[in-house]
């Protein structure tokens, strides 16, 4: 029964983490689309100057995935901004 207890305990914990995770994916997408937004661009630009197709790009503004260190680096090309900036920015996604 102990046993039994535990692996409740671990399966919940799991689903937290993984709920933060996808809270952490999809605020992230947020200050990406709303970066795009702020520079006038389209998905489909900015997917262009990042090399990809607008389905891959997608991914990152609805948090299916998260960018690549080199595909954030040519966002701070397209914005402007420091990396410094950046990962700033997102990281204050996950406060």
């Amino acid at each position: 029964m102990k046993e039994h207890v535990q692996n409740a305990q671990v399966r919940k914990a799991t689903r937290s983490r993984e709920k933060r995770e996808l809270e952490d994916k999809m605020q992230i997408g947020r200050h990406l689309r709303q970066l795009r937004l702020e520079h006038n661009l389209t998905q489909e630009q900015v997917a262009s100057q990042l090399s990809l197709n607008r389905t891959a790009y997608t991914h990152y503004e609805s948090g299916v995935s998260l960018p690549d260190i080199l595909t954030l680096f040519r966002l701070c090309d397209i914005c402007a901004m420091k990396p410094e900036e950046m990962i700033r920015l997102l990281t204050s996604a996950q406060e």
